[in-house]
């Protein structure tokens, strides 16, 4: 039974841009309601809030946009904020006890086992951290997930926490307090909201990594056993390779976004070329700028996945074991191409989010959220005004509203709905109809 006034609200800041959506969550799927964009310049780096006042102004405009995009008015009670800031990753910690067969595992000694763990972190003054994730137990020397109920002699866990510097959050959190937000805000890592949208119960169990392609930074999340092994942010993203392309003949920066977007290609001219020829007979012809233009991109990406591989395999010392591969999602793994590079690099199976990548965050973001984020309150009424004579004529106002209304409303199906839906669809198709899917988005949380 769907829940009442199940919303979500979600903040996800980019390198590009930032975004403001409200969805409605329901049992098998979240509904879009309106989603707010703007872009950035110098007021966030790299995902880190760089000018807190800039992005409190930005916030607070683009919150009374989104009140007045949607019908009905409302309270915010908490907002989910994503963060991809370059500079945070996890770090392992351990800790062990001797029990001595005298005291059963229960809540207290796991609580005891993590102080002890981040008392260790704890000595780092310039960092913090935001979320741990358990690897295992270790039961007088048997592995485990859930040890409680055991009298062992000796408990030893491992976690991996994900830190990042004390100023990432501090000028977050200031920018989000001089706004007029009065509910909680709650900061969630960009890239596991990105893992919670794009993948499956079964990527998680066989092993996946994730890796969010952004215009600063790129986000890379291994799982391996339902578990969160590693989580980097790397300083690079599509933004480099536009950069890169303003070298040529002077191009501004759009001008090379441009470029990129039309004429990018992560394999080089000459692989291009012979695939061309080998799989249907077809001769590619590359003139001197369309070649410029290819070695200057695809030296970039390379040394981009270069980066990326070598994240990987300092995560998981056994890349192969992931056999479910490699997830891409993000703005910048758009570029042509990209799946085939990083299978070349890497030697394993890698696919593209099956949802629109940019927005694979807010996505996740919705599905993290625990809590209802909004009170509905009673439409005020609106003040008697003067009314043109044509009064079936749309406002602009009105127009806008239904234009960008019609263009962020979505429904997105949970994995369960989906699976349903796929096994009817297989079956309507056999008869000759058919029907588009709608995307699952993972419902289970990290």
């Amino acid at each position: 039974m769907t829940q009442e006034n199940n919303y979500a609200l979600v903040f996800d800041i980019g390198s590009s841009c930032i975004k403001l959506c409200l969805g409605e969550k329901m049992d098998d799927a979240l509904r879009i309601l309106s989603v707010i964009k703007r872009p950035i310049g110098s007021e966030i780096r790299r995902g880190m809030v760089q000018k807190s006042q800039e992005v409190s102004l930005l916030l607070e405009e683009m919150l009374n946009e989104l009140k007045a995009s949607v019908d009905f008015d409302f309270e915010i009670d908490n907002i989910y904020v994503g963060i991809n800031a370059y500079g945070m990753r996890s770090l392992p910690l351990q800790a062990s006890f001797e029990l001595n067969y005298e005291r059963v595992v229960d809540d207290a000694v796991l609580d005891e086992l993590f102080d002890e763990a981040m008392s260790n972190f704890n000595d780092q003054d310039d960092f913090d951290s935001r979320h741990t994730f358990v690897q295992e137990y270790v039961v007088d020397g048997f592995r485990t997930m859930n040890p409680a109920g055991e009298k062992p002699r000796k408990i030893d866990a491992y976690y991996k926490v994900v830190m990042g510097k004390n100023q990432i959050f501090r000028n977050l959190e200031a920018a989000l307090d001089e706004t007029s937000l009065q509910g909680k805000y709650h900061l969630e890592l960009g890239v596991i909201a990105s893992a919670v949208a794009v993948l499956s119960k079964e990527d998680k169990e066989k092993g996946v990594v994730v890796v969010d392609f952004g215009a600063e930074t790129t986000g890379i999340c291994v799982i391996k056993d339902d578990v969160v092994r590693h989580v980097a942010i790397l300083p690079f993203g599509g933004q480099n390779i536009t950069r890169d392309l303003t070298q040529i003949a002077g191009l501004s920066l759009q001008e090379a976004e441009a470029l990129k977007i039309e004429k990018g290609n992560a394999l080089h001219y000459t692989e291009l070329m012979m695939r061309a020829k080998k799989e249907n007979g077809r001769q590619l012809e590359f003139n001197g700028p369309d070649k410029e233009v290819n070695e200057i991109v695809v030296a970039r990406i390379e040394e981009i996945v270069d980066n990326i591989w070598a994240q990987i395999r300092y995560a998981w010392s056994t890349p192969s074991t992931l056999a479910n591969g490699i997830v891409i999602t993000g703005g910048a793994s758009r570029l042509k191409n990209l799946v085939n590079l990083l299978h070349q690099k890497t030697n394993l199976q890698v696919r593209p989010s099956s949802i629109e990548p940019e927005m694979a965050q807010v996505y996740g973001l919705m599905e993290l959220a625990k809590e209802n984020c909004i009170s509905l309150q009673e439409r005020k009424a609106e003040e008697e005004t003067f009314v043109d004579e044509d009064l079936f004529a749309a406002t602009e106002v009105e127009t806008q509203l239904e234009e960008t209304q019609a263009s962020v409303e979505t429904i997105i199906e949970t994995p369960a709905a989906a699976k349903q839906k796929e096994k009817r669809d297989r079956g309507i198709k056999n008869g000759g109809k058919f029907f588009k899917d709608l995307f699952s988005s993972l419902t289970d949380d990290n």
